[in-house]
Formats: structure tokens, sequence, C-alpha cells
């Protein structure tokens, strides 16, 4: 399956934009290693003037006197990057941040994985994925590298090894991750420090000296973790993929073609989506018990607003009521430009008959609908477990021959945002 690495120098944890000057001038991020300030991380202007991870704060100043500096923050980086992997929820659902993207010197994370597997035809191909989040990306001031590849260790060697083209992204062919990483380092399979000094004593640079050299003796002098990760790279071994937010089976996306804020259009947008969701719920016989609208930004942030059910329900009209108190709230920023409504928790709900105008009983079924809304509305703003019934028990005991016990069945959780 086609996976995206998406490796990031530093997130903007401030959110601001920066200025021409910022996006020109050498910067440098520099925080306390062994003993010495040193530099974690820099911006392309820096690494054209000759500086390094890891060279001493001194030595790049003796080499740019005006070079800027910023203090390496690790919990706001690693904090930026939740959100943005959140964020890149607008292009799959399968996001996460590389547990093996560690900065070697501050053992922090600095990259995104992202199974785009049966969602690049959403953005007119792969091509055009790519250029999408490169695009946003640069307009949150985030200077990153990003390659798709077949597996997650090809996508993730070739975002840090390989040469990219103009735009900053590369794009390995189906079946290609064998040639493209035949020329990189070793260091592009991910193996411990350890292993690479002995590949290093052993002249073994490159990953097609590896490539070359029989499997069994490879592991069995090395160890299974280096076969591990040369099958995972070429494919040979699946490396699932565990994403920030929980993978839903009914999930709808609207993106639109100018950032929009008005309460208004969310609700119609809300609408549009509700009318995609509901006839795939109807479809399995399954029912909402709690939906999240997630609105992506222009800036990178993220609004989400969660409503349940007392009860499975699939009917476009109540759900659309549900999240009417909440839209008023959202803070649009400079514009919302994508929408996705995810039914996280749904239930078995099998068709209604529906009595006939003049049916003794008519009524009862918009009855039963009303108490139903009434119920779900006081349940997401009070919380599903403050909406109670009574509810008789067998007890001598008159005061306790009835208790009061939630009215939502199955413990829908509570909505908000």
């Amino acid at each position: 399956s086609p996976c995206l690495g998406a490796p990031s120098a530093k997130p903007n944890r401030s959110g601001d934009r920066p200025t021409d000057k910022a996006e020109s001038a050498p910067l440098v991020f520099a925080a306390m290693v062994k003993g010495a300030v040193r530099v974690t991380a820099m911006n392309a202007a820096a690494a054209q003037e000759g500086l390094r991870q890891g060279m001493g704060l001194a030595d790049a100043r003796a080499v740019l006197p005006h070079l800027l500096v910023e203090q390496s923050a690790i919990k706001a980086d690693e904090k930026a990057l939740s959100a943005l992997a959140h964020w890149c929820g607008r292009y799959t659902p399968w996001t996460t941040v590389d547990a093996h993207g560690a900065n070697p010197l501050t053992s922090g994370r600095d990259s995104i994985l992202m199974d785009v597997t049966g969602c690049a035809h959403l953005f007119g191909g792969e091509e055009r994925l790519l250029s999408d989040l490169m695009a946003r990306l640069a307009e949150f001031g985030i200077e990153a590298r990003a390659a798709l590849a077949d597996t997650p260790g090809a996508a993730w060697a070739v975002a840090r090894f390989s040469d990219m083209d103009g735009a900053g992204h590369s794009i390995v062919s189906p079946g290609g991750s064998r040639d493209v990483l035949g020329p990189l380092p070793v260091t592009a399979l991910r193996f411990a420090p350890e292993t690479l000094e002995n590949f290093d004593r052993l002249g073994l640079r490159q990953v097609k000296d590896l490539l070359a050299l029989p499997r069994a003796p490879l592991a069995r002098r090395f160890g299974p973790p280096v076969a591990r990760r040369i099958d995972q790279a070429l494919g040979f071994e699946d490396e699932p993929i565990s994403p920030v937010m929980p993978v839903v089976p009914y999930r709808v996306r609207l993106a639109f073609l100018e950032p929009v804020g008005r309460v208004d259009d969310i609700a119609y947008a809300l609408t549009t989506l509700l009318e995609q969701l509901c006839p795939m719920l109807n479809e399995d016989q399954r029912g909402v018990r709690r939906l999240t609208l997630d609105l992506f930004r222009v800036d990178g942030e993220v609004e989400s607003v969660t409503v349940g059910t007392s009860r499975p329900v699939r009917t476009t009209e109540h759900l659309a009521r549900l999240f009417a108190g909440h839209l008023e709230q959202i803070d649009a920023g400079f514009g919302i430009d994508a929408a996705v409504l995810s039914a996280s928790l749904t239930a078995p709900l099998s068709e209604v008959q529906v009595e006939l105008p003049g049916e003794a009983g008519g009524g009862r079924t918009q009855g039963n609908a009303d108490l139903s809304l009434l119920v779900d509305q006081l349940g997401n703003r009070l919380g599903m477990d403050k909406v109670c019934r009574l509810e008789a028990r067998e007890s001598f005991v008159p005061e306790r021959a009835v208790v009061t016990v939630p009215l939502a069945a199955g413990g829908a959780a509570a909505g908000g945002r």
C-alpha cells in the first residue's frame, strides 16, 4: 500500500506565518547536548551556509555572526507535530507520528507517516496529493521533505536520504523500492546504532551492499532485526501503521473551493455530509451512537465537534439538529477549506415500520422521534449520564422499588467540543 513519509525540519509552534526575512535568513534551533550547546535543527538557508546538525553553537556563530538562534523545545515540538498529524487527516484517516523519526541529538520525533491507499484519487492522483500537501506546509512555514512509496520503510528512507524534485517530494514507482534504496546509505533502513557501527567497520555503507549478501548468514551474524528491516522496506513483511485517531468504518469528506467561515455555510456542509453518510448506514442497517465533525482550517488548526445519541439514529434531520448548538461556537479562523464527518460509534438499527396517516396510534412514531431528539439534545448539553429515567426494581421496601438510571442505552459518550 502506498505510504507517505514526511519528515519536518521544525514545526511552527506559534502558528504565525514567518516573515520574508525569517524565511531567507539562516535559522537554527539549539539545545544543551552532552555538556555543550549544539545545533539540533536548521532551515535550508543555514544548511546552504555549511552549518550541520550537531555542531557547537559557538562554531556556528563563528561561521555566521548574524545567525538567528531559537531554543529547542522538545515537548512543544512534539505537541505541534501531533497536531500536524491530526491535520493530515484531511488526506487520509491513517496518519501517525513516526516513532522511528527521533532526532539523534534530542530524541525528539520529527516525522509523520500516512497511508494514502485508496485516497489519492480524491485529490487527482498521487502527484497532486503530494503537491497540495507540500504547498500547504510551506504556507504554514514548515520546511519538509515528502516521499511516497509502497512501504513505510521505503518512504522513510527516500524522504530523508534521496534526491527530491523541485517541489521537495519524490514518488517511488510501484515495485521500484529495491532500485531506489540501493544507492542510499545503510542508515536509511533504520538500524540500531551499534549495528551501523558494525556495518561501517565491514565496509557495508550502502543498502545495495546488504542486498547483495545472502540473507541467512546476514541474519545469523547481525540478528533478526536486520533481516526484518530489509524485508519491511522491500515489502516482504508488513509494517502496520497505528493512526493517531481511531479509524472508523463510516467516514465522508467534503472539500471547499474557497474557505468558508459563516455558520450557515458550515451547516450546509454538515447537511451535505449527513446526506452522504446516512445512506451508507442504512445500507448496512446501522445507526449512529457517536458522531464527530472535523473542520480543517487554512492555518493548519482543526476544529472538532462530537455529539452522542441515546439510541442508534440515522436520520439526517435528527443528527443535524444535534450539531446546531455547537456550530455557532466554532472558531473558523481565516476560513475552513475541508470537513470530515466520522461515525466513531455505531449500533445495529433495523428498519422501522412507519404508520400510515389516520392509522390508530399514527402519532406514536413521531412522538417517539421527538422524545429521542429531546433526550439527545439534553444529553449533549448536560451529559448523557445526567438524563435519567425511573426503573422498577423488585423490593419489599417502597423506597427501593424505583431507581433512576441513565436513559441512554449502551452508554454513548457525551458530545461536545
